[in-house]
């Protein structure tokens, strides 16, 4: 039930209760991730696009790079694999631009 609220809720770009069905999934199968590992899979995706959205590129980045291959061809309706990778290099880029500032440069 609750992934297909998550499934639509990303569809609508409501991006507040992605993460509010993502925590109480997590909180109503805690062994979600050893039992079904597709379904944790797809939760730890939406997690990654509400934190993406809420421009926590650090969380959003460790979210996207701790996916494996569960997913493969399974949510591709969301997210593919390919944008999965995509979305993880340019988070960690994003998060290591807010890490170190950029300085004018001085002459």
């Amino acid at each position: 039930m609750c992934l297909n609220v998550v499934r639509v809720s990303i569809e609508s770009e409501n991006f507040a209760h992605v993460g509010n069905y993502v925590q109480k999934a997590l909180a109503t199968a805690p062994d979600v991730g050893k039992e079904e590992p597709t379904v944790f899979a797809k939760l730890q995706v939406a997690s990654a696009l509400a934190y993406l959205d809420q421009k926590k590129y650090k969380d959003a980045a460790t979210k996207f790079t701790e996916l494996g291959m569960e997913l493969e061809e399974e949510y591709n309706e969301v997210v593919t694999a390919g944008d999965v990778a995509t979305y993880g290099a340019l988070c960690a880029l994003g998060a290591s631009r807010t890490l170190v500032p950029i300085r004018p440069r001085r002459r």
